[in-house]
């Protein structure tokens, strides 16, 4: 898996605001990181979905916005 992250680190750990890509799936998470995780605020984005709202260690978590856009 390729990935790219540009942002804060704390502790050798993602940490602060940053953006991380998945180069292998065109996944793009931009946002708030504690340990290595999205936390807080953030949008996450691929090709056909994205989710925009609030994350806690990892997980969505409280307030969002989720939109898929499927072909149909």
């Amino acid at each position: 898996m390729f990935e790219e992250y540009n942002g804060e680190w704390k502790d050798n750990c993602k940490n602060g605001r940053g953006i991380h890509k998945n180069l292998s799936t065109g996944e793009v998470y931009e946002g708030e990181f504690e340990r290595d995780k999205p936390h807080g605020k953030g949008k996450l984005t691929r090709w056909n979905y994205s989710y925009e709202g609030k994350y806690l260690k990892g997980q969505k978590d409280g307030e969002g916005k989720e939109i898929n856009d499927w072909p149909r």
